[in-house]
């Protein structure tokens, strides 16, 4: 995901802190509030998203492109979303999460800001890629926690089941990558 697509707004964390509720933003500019304190979000196979299983919203997909959204909590609030291939997020407080509408190419990835629990589809032939600002971890078919609040001086990976590979990201962090085993940090 390059994070300068077109149609991609990137709230400074001074703009998500200001927020009272969390935010779907459509890769089109639509912004859609989301008043609960605990929001659902599901990308279905036919286009749909369902917020909150009542609301429902024409995914923007254009064969042209691909459609990138983001869904911002405030602090306060949290998030689950369920992405097009199946994968599940729940985002804490104070958390952003920029992604596809669908997933096309070779690997599937998204860009996280804050914190969040990711209950990856497996995939074993397109593998699952979280950026953050420091480290990319990519997974095949797993569960792990993320942590990289900005204000915090660490980024943690927990992982749950399966295996994540952690990779540097630019800023040339470690020489090579590390592989995590359940229950380690």
């Amino acid at each position: 995901i390059d994070q300068k697509s077109p149609g991609l707004v990137i709230l400074s964390n001074t703009e998500i802190a200001s927020l009272d509720d969390a935010h779907l933003i459509l890769s089109g500019g639509k912004n859609i509030p989301l008043a609960e304190k605990e929001s659902v979000i599901e990308y279905n196979s036919e286009g749909i998203i369902v917020i909150n299983n009542r609301d429902t919203v024409k995914a923007e997909v254009k064969q042209s492109a691909q459609e990138i959204n983001q869904l911002v909590v405030p602090y306060g609030k949290n998030s689950f979303v369920t992405l097009a291939d199946g994968t599940q997020v729940y985002l804490n407080a104070g958390s952003r999460l920029i992604y596809p509408s669908y997933f096309e190419g070779k690997v599937r990835e998204v860009i996280l800001f804050g914190e969040a629990y990711f209950n990856v589809a497996p995939m074993t032939d397109k593998p699952f890629i979280v950026q953050t600002s420091e480290i990319n971890v990519e997974v095949l078919g797993t569960q792990f926690n993320l942590s990289t609040y900005a204000s915090d001086k660490t980024i943690e990976t927990v992982l749950v089941e399966g295996k994540v590979k952690i990779t540097e990201n630019n800023r040339k962090l470690f020489k090579k990558g590390y592989v995590l085993n359940p229950n380690e940090l």
